[in-house]
């Protein structure tokens, strides 16, 4: 059955419009893909507390005798040694001068260790409590 006016004339225009359209529907660009996410970043690796500690607790041990040897490691028999010599040399003939008395009360402080543990305890504690506050605060027990 064929139609005939204006319902044919639609029916035209329709098939065309198919035609043409539905062809070209096919070709359309779909939008570019999305770039994937970056992956996310590697855990840390495991630090074990076993590891951690005696390692931190090395270097804080290496640092407090660095940091305390002038109160420790004095250089004691040097300043004795000076003054000594000074005072034999000054010593007048024939007279007895208290040379290591001289030494004694010249060189207190170079000879005192007095101040040694105060520093070495303070300076150990202060780098221990680093180590688990900040250096092994995400170290693991195994």
């Amino acid at each position: 059955m064929v139609a005939s006016g204006p319902a044919a004339a639609l029916a035209l225009t329709a098939a065309v419009l198919a035609l043409l359209i539905l062809p070209s529907m096919g070709k359309c660009r779909l939008p570019a893909p999305s770039p994937s996410p970056s992956p996310a970043p590697a855990p840390a690796p495991v630090v074990l507390c076993k590891d951690c500690y005696p390692r931190c607790y090395s270097a804080c041990e290496f640092s407090v005798q660095e940091r305390c040897k002038q109160y420790c490691f004095p250089d004691c028999e040097s300043c004795r040694r000076q003054v000594i010599a000074s005072c034999t040399a000054s010593c007048p003939a024939g007279t007895s001068c208290d040379c290591n008395g001289a030494a004694d009360r010249s060189c207190v402080s170079a000879c005192s260790t007095v101040q040694c543990q105060p520093c070495l305890n303070g300076l150990r504690q202060q780098c221990q409590d680093a180590c688990s506050t900040t250096d092994c605060k995400d170290c693991v027990n195994q």
